[in-house]
């Protein structure tokens, strides 16, 4: 075979450990997409599925996503049985799916869908033109195809420059450009309005300390793979761009569990970057990510300590536990806290989970899918959701994640100002870390929080509220254990048993709250107690939390604790009106403990036994 002038743009990431095997079975057994039907890609395939459920299989499909490891394959390989069955599917789509046609599928020229296939139709018409598989009519067909792909992606106002959607759009637009632009003037045209548009939507999509805008990693890991597969691929050839990339995938590092999972914050599933030494190798380009992505045992130092990213909106603390060559065993604990966009936002502000002792203990509330579609008006619409789906919309809901609920709605995302980031300080002593945020929520009540963390040992979340309108509330602290643990109520909290059999109690350290009752796959009254790994499943997980009633101010202060017997001292524990300074004093089975914490001139652990 001749070799191509550039080779396919991988900017899905596929890993070359795994392609040939993979690729071969697509061809004997079928595509399946995550939980959905195989695809026999010989067979007629599906490019009209009318339910709203089926939407991320429909986008799936439309994009030709069948065909990208099949690229891939006949790319690093030369092999044309690669190419025999995307000629197929291809020409099947383009010949069903005219631009301008008013029947068809509406995801066939969604503006994601567009970008991701219009780098697949490009290599493989090109790959197979040099193969000698086509002639004068399928030319004419998939040469119409990338043509009307070309109009469709030259028109800004197709484009989405405010979220990932129109970062795809460009990457796609970029790969046609270059591929045909030696020998077609419109071809180099769109490949020079995609530089301007890429460094255009780049800034958008990324804070300066590479971070992707959309309150979820796994997005963020999503789309440095097609930035990845631009830089390698030669798309853009710029140093600038490669260093950015770089800081982008030591950022994704810090979302990283210590179990190798993506933290699932926003529109996350529980996805696994784990894999072996040389396939992390080939996957990333730094240590920080080789290290998390790095299936045990290895030597790669992960990222440890403090991390604040303050114009993102995150924290994370990651500190050994034990053994320092285990990093499974690493105590972790992140923090969300912004609101740059409606773009993949749930009603999650100043949430965060904790991993330690080799689990997950407290987790968020995951993806789940994007299924229905909200009427414009509807509850689920004013709420902020784009969705109708109800387990969709509890995920999203405030109540699924570990944070306040007032008066048992969500936190506005429709028409309310983003602040972008929440994060306001972080203090360390001794060992203790302290994260402090704040936002404001439905006008009117300011919301602050203070994580102070002692690794491996326990975890207090401090909550302080205020109705500046001096409007009473019924609030309530929620905490969302692992699926599998056990939460049953004790005298004062809550006792917890974790999937691996450890221990952890819980109490309110001042007075004036109650206990809620432990809420385990609750659908009626309203959804209580999932959570969602992956796409459209979900499985039951104990919420639970604390709460006051009828109150304009008031504050919570919740003890996670390994130790048994925690006792709260009420009398010796202070909190002044404004909670900027506070003291919590408990005992247990170890001694007596004091934290005392000021935020008056910068957030300062003052003591923490």
């Amino acid at each position: 075979m001749t070799k191509l002038i550039h080779a396919y743009e991988n900017l899905a990431g596929i890993v070359a450990a795994s392609y040939v095997r993979r690729a071969d079975a697509i061809i004997k057994s079928g595509w399946k997409s995550r939980g959905y039907p195989v695809l026999m890609l010989q067979d007629e395939i599906p490019w009209t599925l009318n339910d709203q459920s089926l939407r991320s299989w429909s986008f799936s499909i439309h994009s030709l996503g069948m065909i990208d490891l099949l690229l891939v394959a006949h790319s690093r390989t030369g092999d044309a049985k690669y190419l025999d069955l995307p000629l197929k599917v291809s020409l099947d789509w383009a010949k069903k799916h005219p631009r301008d046609a008013k029947d068809v599928d509406n995801m066939a020229w969604y503006d994601m869908a567009v970008g991701m296939r219009a780098y697949r139709l490009a290599y493989l018409t090109q790959a197979a033109e040099e193969a000698g598989l086509i002639n004068d009519e399928t030319r004419e067909i998939l040469y119409g195809a990338l043509e009307a792909h070309r109009a469709e992606l030259a028109d800004d106002a197709k484009i989405i420059f405010q979220n990932n959607h129109g970062y795809y759009q460009i990457a796609g637009q970029l790969a046609l450009g270059r591929r045909f632009g030696a020998t077609s003037q419109p071809m180099q045209e769109l490949y020079d309005q995609g530089l301007e548009r890429f460094h255009r939507i780049l800034d958008k999509q990324f804070s300066a300390e590479g971070v992707h805008r959309e309150h979820s990693p796994n997005y963020h890991r999503m789309v440095l793979s097609a930035l990845q597969g631009i830089v390698r691929s030669g798309l853009i050839s710029d140093d600038t761009l490669r260093q950015r990339a770089h800081l982008i995938e030591e950022s994704l590092a810090w979302f990283i569990f210590p179990s190798g999972r993506v933290v699932n914050f926003g529109d996350s599933d529980s996805h696994s970057v784990l894999c072996s030494a040389e396939a992390a190798a080939e996957r990333w380009d730094t240590v920080l990510m080789r290290a998390v992505a790095t299936e045990p045992p290895h030597d790669l130092s992960v990222p440890r300590g403090l991390k604040r990213f303050d114009d993102s909106g995150y924290a994370v603390v990651r500190i050994a536990a034990g053994d320092e060559g285990v990093p499974s065993q690493d105590s972790y604990l992140a923090q969300t806290a912004c609101f740059h966009s409606r773009a993949h936002k749930h009603a999650d502000d100043l949430s965060f989970v904790w991993f330690d002792r080799g689990e997950p203990l407290l987790v968020d509330a995951g993806r789940y899918g994007y299924l229905g579609m909200a009427e414009k008006g509807s509850e689920a619409w004013l709420d902020g959701s784009w969705y109708s789906d109800p387990m969709r919309l509890f995920v999203e809901s405030t109540r699924a994640h570990n944070t306040l609920e007032f008066d048992t709605r969500s936190s506005p995302r429709l028409g309310a100002k983003p602040y972008g980031s929440g994060i306001v300080d972080s203090a360390e002593a001794d060992g203790t870390f302290a994260i402090e945020s704040a936002c404001k929520q439905f006008g009117s009540i300011r919301h602050e929080r203070v994580l102070v963390f002692r690794p491996a040992e326990w975890l207090i979340t401090f909550d302080v509220f205020t109705d500046n309108l001096k409007q009473p509330h019924d609030v309530t602290q929620w905490f969302h254990a692992a699926p599998g643990s056990q939460v049953t109520q004790s005298a004062g909290g809550f006792e917890m048993e974790t999937v691996l059999g450890q221990k952890l109690c819980v109490v309110a350290l001042l007075p004036g709250t109650e206990s809620t009752e432990v809420e385990t796959g609750v659908r009626e009254p309203r959804l209580q107690g999932w959570w969602s790994g992956t796409e459209r499943e979900a499985e039951p997980a104990p919420a639970f939390g604390f709460r006051q009633t009828g109150s304009t101010t008031g504050v919570f202060a919740t003890l996670f604790t390994f130790a048994n017997a925690p006792e709260p001292d009420f009398e010796a524990s202070r909190c002044n009106v404004t909670g900027r300074r506070f003291r919590l004093n408990w005992s247990d089975e170890a001694g007596d403990h004091s934290v005392s914490v000021h935020r008056d001139d910068g957030l300062k652990i003052i003591a923490a036994d």
